[in-house]
């Protein structure tokens, strides 16, 4: 079963690296799916150099909000084949 875990991110340059970094140490494979909102803070900049930690991200043309990002970054792992979908926030941690 594949799985992904859904990502808006505006603005998350202090917590992305750490929400990544807690999918990859899960028991079960998971992959990050992140929908990049326009960010002013480095976030995106700092996404494209860590390519590793996810498994699809896409920057909105223009800011969709949490909802469009949610929907953006639900159509990333559908296109990637996900069997199974959780959202998270981009200062979520999982445990």
């Amino acid at each position: 079963m594949k799985i992904g875990v859904i990502i808006p991110a505006r603005n998350a340059l202090p917590w992305i690296g750490e929400m990544l970094a807690s999918i990859h140490s899960q028991t079960h494979s998971a992959q990050a799916y992140i929908a990049e909102d326009r960010s002013d803070d480095g976030t995106h900049e700092w996404l494209r150099e860590h390519p590793e930690l996810w498994a699809s991200m896409r920057r909105n043309r223009k800011r969709l909000g949490w909802a469009g990002s949610l929907n953006a970054a639900a159509k990333l792992a559908l296109a990637d084949g996900c069997d199974a979908i959780f959202t998270a926030s981009a200062d979520d941690r999982l445990h």
